[in-house]
């Protein structure tokens, strides 16, 4: 089992996941009454950008069609699959012999612009490499989704962690520019390099301590020398390839069904050098 130690004070991230709704209601009654009727009108209201021959396009309830609530649900979630709404609401009355519709919608704003506040380690090309390797779907003019800013907020601490930076933290903030457009700006803390002081393990004993601190080419305990590599630096990812190379020698001398348990991290503060920066 391996433990690392290290400076670190660490930040609470809370992800808050917010949900919308797609709503088919009726005002006189429920839409399985109008079942079946004629829609003798549709009234669009809240819709600034998109044109009512828009959405009349993927609801398909123009004047003179009929009724057909399932094919209406259909459409809804295929408006809404298309991010340009965060709800939309369709209310039903009687018209004679038909039912009038109303469709309200609220818009997705368009995301004018993205800034980066608090970047030193890691570069706005490099975050902006990330989202197009992740496909996250943030681009200006586009609408903006806010399930997108949280994954984007996830990755960029992960460019962080990959860097040493265990416990960056990036928060997101929206600023409406004019109505309909926002503006977004990722606030990063971005903390103190995480550093090794000590590799230990526990249940060894084919190989001793250094021995297996040999094997791992990528994660060292920190010294003026590695400190220059960076080896010292902890990144899971490096790690995690360093623990397949235990594994390995270990199965060369004929422990095939070698295990290693999940690494034990000892946070311990220290006080900050001016090595801790570089």
């Amino acid at each position: 089992m391996t433990a690392l130690r290290k400076l670190r004070i660490p930040h609470l991230v809370l992800a808050l996941l917010l949900l919308f709704q797609l709503s088919v209601s009726g005002q006189s009654g429920s839409l399985q009454e109008f079942e079946g009727k004629e829609i003798v009108g549709v009234t669009y209201v809240g819709n600034r950008s998109l044109a009512e021959e828009t959405l009349a396009f993927y609801l398909g309830i123009d004047p003179g069609s009929t009724l057909n609530q399932a094919d209406l649900n259909r459409k809804l979630q295929e408006l809404w699959d298309t991010g340009l709404v965060d709800d939309v609401k369709v209310e039903a009355e009687a018209a004679g012999d038909g039912v009038r519709l109303t469709v309200t919608v609220a818009e997705r704003p368009i995301l004018r612009s993205i800034d980066y506040v608090g970047l030193k380690r890691v570069s706005k090309a490099d975050i902006e490499e990330r989202i197009a390797s992740e496909r996250i779907n943030l681009f200006e003019g586009n609408n903006l989704r806010l399930g997108e800013l949280k994954r984007l907020e996830a990755t960029i601490e992960e460019v962080y962690r990959e860097k040493g930076y265990r416990f960056a933290d990036a928060e997101y903030t929206l600023e409406e520019l004019t109505p309909g457009e926002k503006q977004v700006t990722f606030t990063v803390d971005e903390g103190n390099r995480v550093r090794i002081d000590d590799i230990k393990f526990e249940g060894n004993t084919v190989y001793s301590d250094w021995r297996l601190r040999l094997f791992m080419k990528k994660t060292k305990e920190s010294n003026p020398l590695w400190k220059i590599t960076k080896k010292d630096v902890y990144n899971p990812a490096k790690l995690q390839e360093d623990l397949e190379s235990v594994k390995a020698a270990y199965r060369k001398v004929g422990y095939k069904n070698v295990t290693i348990g999940e690494p034990v991290i000892e946070v311990r503060a220290r006080r900050p050098t001016a090595d801790d920066s570089a």
